[in-house]
Parts: C-alpha cells; sequence; structure tokens
C-alpha cells in the first residue's frame, strides 16, 4: 500500500495482519490534533553540537548514561534497539549533519533495522519521522502487538527530510520496526518519536469514517 493517498485526507482506518484495527495519519499536525498531549522523544538532551554525529551503543533508553546521554535524557516508556542484524553494535546520533536538520537517531552502517520498543504499557498511538541515509527511498515498517506482528508495509522516505508516519491502534503496540534489508548500503533511522494510551474519541472515529466513504465515492465516480 503506497503510502497515503493525498496529504488532505486526514487519516483513514482498517484491519490489518491481525483483528487489530488501525488509524493512519497522514501528517503529524492531524495525529497531533487527533492524539493531543503524546510523550515526544526527539533526542534533543543529546550532548552533540550541531554540525556533528555521534556513536552510541544499543539499547538506548533512560538508563542511559555516557558521553552524549546522561541518565534521564530519553523519555521514559521507550526504547531504541538494532534489529535483524545480529552483528549490530551502536546507534549513530547526527545533529545537522548529512541529513539530520536537528538531532535524529539511525542505526550504524550495518544497514539493521531500528526498533522503537514501548515500555510505557497500554501504548495505542504513535507517530514517528522516519529517516533513510544512503537508501534506496523506501523502507518497511512493522507494527508490532502483544499478540505478534500487526501490520506491515513499505512506505516512500524522503532521504533528507523524513516521512511522518503515524497511527491509532485497537490492540496495545509493543514496537516498531524500521528496515529497508539493505546491510551495509542504507540506514535508516527515526525521530520525534511521539507515543500515547490514547486512541480518537468515538466521535472523531466517526467523521473519520465518513471523510474515508466519501473518498472512495469519489474514486468510483
Amino acid at each position: 500500500m503506497k503510502f497515503r493517498w493525498a496529504a488532505g485526507l486526514v487519516a483513514f482506518t482498517f484491519a490489518s495482519l491481525s483483528m487489530a484495527s488501525f488509524t493512519f495519519y497522514g501528517s503529524r499536525a492531524s495525529f497531533n490534533a487527533a492524539i493531543p498531549g503524546a510523550v515526544v522523544e526527539d533526542f534533543e538532551l543529546a550532548n552533540i553540537s550541531f554540525g556533528n554525529s555521534a556513536s552510541i551503543p544499543s539499547p538506548l533508553d533512560k538508563t542511559t548514561n555516557n558521553a552524549i546521554f546522561s541518565t534521564g535524557s530519553i523519555k521514559d516508556g521507550v526504547r531504541f534497539v538494532g534489529q535483524n542484524d545480529p552483528g549490530f553494535e551502536g546507534f549513530y546520533l547526527g545533529n545537522g549533519f548529512g541529513p539530520y536538520l536537528t538531532k535524529g537517531l539511525s542505526t550504524d552502517f550495518t544497514g539493521t533495522g531500528i526498533a522503537s520498543v514501548f515500555t510505557a504499557g497500554n501504548v495505542r498511538s504513535v507517530g514517528l519521522d522516519i529517516l533513510q541515509n544512503f537508501g534506496n527511498g523506501s523502507t518497511q515498517v512493522e507494527i508490532f502487538g502483544t499478540s505478534g506482528l500487526l501490520h506491515s508495509e513499505w512506505i516512500t522516505v524522503t532521504n533528507w527530510q523524513g516521512t511522518f508516519y503515524g497511527f491509532s491502534s485497537t490492540d496495545i503496540i509493543t514496537k516498531v520496526v524500521v528496515y529497508d534489508g539493505q546491510i551495509f548500503n542504507g540506514y535508516d533511522g527515526v525521530d520525534n518519536v511521539a507515543f500515547s494510551t490514547a486512541v480518537p474519541e468515538p466521535a472523531t472515529m466517526t467523521l473519520l469514517g465518513l471523510g474515508l466513504a466519501a473518498v472512495l465515492r469519489r474514486r468510483k465516480s
């Protein structure tokens, strides 16, 4: 499925690999409007000056204490780990360096996947900017819940700006994995990782459903 139909479409819902139902958001603005007050990890507390980069051991969470992140610098409720590559050793953090307009986190040059693991419990809404450095412009996003893989899709990624990916789920979300499958070629990253226990209000869901129905009618006409 291509990433969203159009910028003007706020969101849509559907059932995915499991019985979970999802609401996807085409922009951070629409995500924030539906899920206000989400916790956001933007990595801005990292001790790294603009125009520089650094390597950081994995995992990265609130307990991390090194030259780049002190204890408590990462928000409580999320942990970042490598996925799919047993040779993974650490993360790469850039600040106004290469594709990073601000401080952003990616995997190292082995090209492993990057997983945002939600330890807060009962997380049902997630929004994040997905980065890709030196890749082919597409990457796979996998959403996991307590019952396993809930949803998987390939999306187009803007290398230098990042691509927003946001959703709410009827199931609890345990982690989101971003992985383009390119060992030693491209590497994926995340920034501005928002998470919340909230889901859209029933009235909002009804409006979203009506909006989707209208779009479908227009597409058939």
